[in-house]
């Protein structure tokens, strides 16, 4: 893994993985690093077609975006919509229905600040009440901005008290309220093979592939459970509610 920031691509070594550095975006080169630890040669094998990209979603740019506060400097590399730059916060989640009618939804802090493009970009678009009050609340916050053009763009880890990336805190972000199951301490300390604790862990989570989860990933299965007659099959069925389990 590496440290998130936009300095990131000067830690590869080599022309090859500046060029692949350079070949993908900035926002998806980043968060391919973070969300799914491709390192500097997954970038050049990717940039160079000899593996596909892995896929970076909706949902692993909004963890990025949740996960980091970015510090404008000269705001060339801040995107103004989509990075928590205003007060750690996004433009986008300041003023939503703004962002869907907006026509550049890309551009730099630099270049939307600039001569009052973003104002620019919803022309004609502003039709309610809604709408104009977002405008508002977010020009109002735009005033205070100032651009520094000597220094760059800084970005820092919510997740680490030095603002640092660490993997470790990337994985247990993506648990944020959640609910820990106490019951599943004692599979992992049963005194059993790891692989039967394992399985148990699975039947826990509900994740053996029994006939209704075959279902539900769209997988052939034959209806019903094919040890008896009971329509449904379920890992509950199998395991504690079939006659024939019940019998032992």
């Amino acid at each position: 893994m590496v440290v998130i920031a936009w300095s990131i691509g000067q830690k590869f070594v080599g022309q090859e993985t500046s060029e692949a550095w350079a070949s993908l975006t900035w926002r998806d080169s980043v968060v391919l690093c973070v969300c799914v630890g491709f390192g500097s040669s997954g970038l050049a094998r990717t940039s160079r077609g000899l593996v596909p990209p892995p896929p970076v979603n909706k949902c692993d740019r909004d963890l990025f975006s949740a996960s980091t506060v970015v510090h404008i400097g000269n705001g060339r590399k801040a995107t103004f919509w989509h990075d928590s730059w205003l007060d750690g916060v996004a433009s986008k989640v300041i003023a939503p229905t703004i962002f869907v009618i907006t026509r550049k939804k890309n551009h730099t802090v630099h270049d939307d600040l600039t001569d009052g493009a973003w104002i620019h970009a919803l022309r004609g678009k502003i039709s309610n009440e809604v709408q104009l009050d977002e405008f508002v609340s977010l020009w109002q916050r735009l005033q205070v901005v100032v651009l520094h053009p000597d220094t760059p763009d800084s970005i820092t880890w919510r997740w680490t008290s030095d603002g640092i990336y660490t993997s470790s805190s990337a994985y247990k972000a993506q648990f944020l309220g959640s609910i820990h199951a106490q019951h599943i301490n004692i599979v992992w300390k049963a005194k059993a093979k790891n692989k039967c604790k394992f399985f148990a862990w699975l039947l826990a989570q509900n994740k053996i592939l029994t006939v209704d989860n075959l279902a539900v990933r769209g997988w052939s299965h034959t209806p019903g459970c094919s040890l008896c007659t009971e329509p449904h099959e379920t890992g509950t069925h199998i395991f504690l509610r079939r006659p024939f389990t019940r019998q032992v």
